[in-house]
């Protein structure tokens, strides 16, 4: 942990995109294996990788250090504060966000994208706020600023996992993408 601390000291918005990647990658592996693929899609979990740490850990560390700003309170009422604006207005903008970036990674025309968010986007926000706020509030009460991106990256192995199978639920599964793991 304490290399971690100096790498977020150093480096704080690179370490938090490669944990973010890291960590979008494995729970993409974790969904392929729930969904009892036959085959391993390694272009589908190097895409969620990328979007993890291309999409979710910058966009992560620029919010989070704003709410800190915004509402810079170590209150309970501060906490709160966060978590209502994190739920309210980032938690629909990272899930479109993820969408659209998974159908653009997967040469989707804009209709397609559009019709998969028409489709996932309020399912998926009802079961974030069926999860993601008790988290966030613990998250801004307890949890210094720097490491708040880890502790959501550590809880968001599992939702990861469920967005990377939500994302993919109806998609065919190219062969050539796929590496045989029987």
């Amino acid at each position: 942990m304490s290399m971690y601390s100096r790498l977020l000291t150093s480096h704080p918005l690179l370490t938090k995109s490669v944990t973010s990647g890291v960590l979008f990658a494995v729970g993409d592996v974790m969904a392929q294996g729930i969904e009892k693929q036959p085959q391993w899609n390694w272009r589908r979990t190097c895409r969620l990788g990328l979007i993890g740490g291309v999409f979710a850990g910058p966009s992560l560390h620029m919010w989070y250090g704003t709410l800190a700003k915004a509402i810079p309170s170590p209150t309970m009422q501060g906490a709160l504060g966060r978590m209502a604006l994190d739920q309210t207005f980032f938690a629909t903008f990272f899930i479109s966000g993820f969408f659209s970036s998974v159908g653009m990674l997967e040469g989707q025309s804009v209709e397609q994208i559009k019709g998969n968010l028409r489709e996932q986007l309020l399912p998926t926000l009802t079961t974030n706020w069926m999860i993601w706020p008790g988290v966030m509030f613990l998250n801004f009460f307890y949890t210094p600023v720097a490491y708040q991106v880890l502790v959501v990256n550590t809880v968001a192995l599992g939702w990861n996992t469920y967005l990377a199978h939500v994302s993919h639920k109806n998609h065919a599964k190219p062969q050539e993408e796929a590496v045989d793991l029987s």
